[in-house]
């Protein structure tokens, strides 16, 4: 909050992430100022002499607080510098009200990383704009107040932490952070009945960990976003059970629209315990709020938009996109350009033309001067979707998860989509790879609903032994305690899918990280051995 008042910029780097990625990240930001927190490093541990001296080569570092520790009684300590608090000099300033730092909305807030080509992460530059104009909309459309009790389940540094952070902050709401256990344990059902959470954040994967094992209700909850990946309709009615009470809003959005900026709200089983049955298997993703919109673009002209049903290219029209890329190099900039264009459906000279006679007339405002003016843009999201007859939009793979085997052209997106409809998988993802012959083949990575399996296991009649459990998460163990389900799996898709797009090889994992994005798995995946499969 005060490097934002500040109008400084704001970049989390995670403790936990390697110190080759820290500094790779480090150097994308090139910051002035660093701040270490002090639990983090309790906790996860200091800074590697690796980053520490790669700081101190390429960085010009203005200044350090080396430890920033918030007391019992609300006090901050930066740490020991020179043998004085690194806070000490500026503590007797700290009431004095800032008058000399303009912040607008074209200011830039927040740099967030988002994965790049060769493996190099892409600085993101947000806006001032999209901090807080989407709140009041959001307070009205569900319902929030003061009154909620909000979850805040994203990784620090993992840029929806703006959002569980500064909702709850506009809103004059309560935060409340789980412990780690809660998480690990597959505990959360159980916390968020215990504090009577009334919202939550969530991706579709911290979902699956919510409702995985649970059996406690949690009746308080009214309000459940979903944002990052593809929800399905198993996930929806797994937590419709538990919280009875709970709209189950899809949202959707990128890094690069610096939020969530379409939704589609799934009332909860109180109110439409039939609802599910009416809507496809994967949830859509709506409609934009507000001032947002869904443009499905067609892929062969790009002047037409797509009729209902028709699959095209999803643009996402929004006043509060990023700013863009953080420029480095013509690559960079090349970039920016392919991802953030100006609106060719429409004459955006009509809007900066009002902007200039407004300011012409002599109503020109103080932070007008942080304020780029009115700017039509589109984002190019990457994503495949289609409309659907009552105005919402489907997501139905990405532009470059199609791959061509043997002569066939198989979806990605497809395989992983029926195969999330398996009951006994929780999370999946279908690759590419090469095997000892340099042939393409199609290899899909699960993680099953280990224990529903089990159970699953010990009812068939055939079954000659019973009381399962997972006893080894090596991935032999793992390819052998699931071999039936594996063989399961490739049954189940063969009556979904041509034989060419049935994977030939699938390989359990006992989890898959939740901060390791797909992109990142597809280039460094556990690539078991002929020997460990056979």
């Amino acid at each position: 909050m005060g490097a934002l008042k500040a109008g400084a910029t704001v970049s989390v780097l995670d403790p936990q992430y390697p110190p080759e990625r820290q500094k790779v990240l480090l150097e994308v930001a090139n910051p002035c100022f660093l701040i270490c927190i002090q639990r983090a490093s309790d906790e996860s541990g200091k800074l590697s002499d690796s980053v520490v001296e790669f700081i101190a080569s390429n960085l010009k570092i203005k200044a350090t607080v080396p430890a920033l520790q918030l007391l019992a009684d609300g006090s901050l300590k930066g740490g020991l510098v020179d043998g004085k608090d690194a806070l000490e000099p500026q503590a007797a300033q700290r009431h004095l009200d800032i008058t000399d730092v303009l912040v607008g909305p074209d200011s830039n807030p927040t740099l967030s990383f988002t994965s790049g080509s060769e493996g190099r992460p892409k600085g993101v530059l947000g806006r001032h704009f999209s901090l807080t104009y989407y709140f009041p909309w959001m307070a009205q459309r569900f319902g929030l107040s003061e009154n909620d009790r909000f979850t805040m389940l994203s990784g620090i540094a993992h840029d929806p932490i703006q959002r569980d952070i500064f909702t709850p902050l506009f809103l004059g709401a309560k935060i409340v952070i789980p412990p780690a256990d809660a998480i690990s344990h597959e505990l959360l059902a159980e916390w968020m009945k215990e504090h009577k959470v009334t919202v939550t954040h969530l991706t579709p994967a911290m979902g699956q960990i919510l409702v995985g094992g649970a059996t406690a209700q949690f009746p308080s909850l009214r309000n459940a976003f979903f944002v990052g990946d593809l929800l399905t309709k198993k996930d929806c009615r797994k937590l419709r059970d538990l919280a009875v009470n709970a709209m189950v809003i899809n949202l959707y959005g990128s890094t690069e629209s610096q939020r969530a900026v379409s939704y589609f709200p799934v009332p909860s089983k109180a109110q439409d315990p039939h609802f599910l049955d009416t809507v496809p298997d994967i949830i859509p993703v709506g409609q934009g709020m507000k001032d947002v919109q869904l443009l499905v673009v067609d892929r062969e002209d790009r002047t037409k938009l797509c009729g209902v049903g028709e699959q095209g290219e999803l643009f996402i029209r929004a006043g509060g996109l990023a700013e863009g890329y953080l420029e480095a190099d013509e690559k960079t900039a090349e970039l920016n350009k392919a991802k953030f264009l100006t609106n060719w459906f429409v004459d955006t000279t009509k809007w900066t033309k009002q902007y200039e006679r407004l300011v012409a007339s002599g109503a020109q405002q103080p932070w007008m001067r942080a304020y780029k003016g009115p700017r039509d843009r589109l984002y190019r999201t990457g994503d495949l979707g289609r409309m659907r007859p009552d105005g919402s939009v489907e997501c139905t793979g990405r532009v470059d998860s199609q791959v061509k085997i043997r002569g066939f052209r198989i979806e990605l997106g497809e395989i992983d989509t029926h195969l999330s409809q398996h009951p006994f998988i929780r999370e999946n993802v279908t690759i590419v790879r090469r095997d000892k012959n340099e042939e393409q083949t199609l290899v899909t990575y699960f993680v099953p609903e280990t224990k529903r399996w089990f159970e699953h296991l010990d009812k068939q009649e055939d079954s000659k032994t019973t009381g399962h459990e997972l006893q080894d998460e090596s991935m032999t163990g793992m390819l052998r305690q699931f071999k039936s389900l594996s063989e399961d799996c490739k049954k189940f898709l063969a009556t979904k899918l041509p034989k060419y797009a049935v994977p030939t090889i699938f390989i359990p994992l006992a989890r898959m990280p939740l901060s390791m994005s797909i992109s990142l798995f597809q280039s460094r995946p556990t690539q078991p051995g002929a020997n460990s499969i056979s």
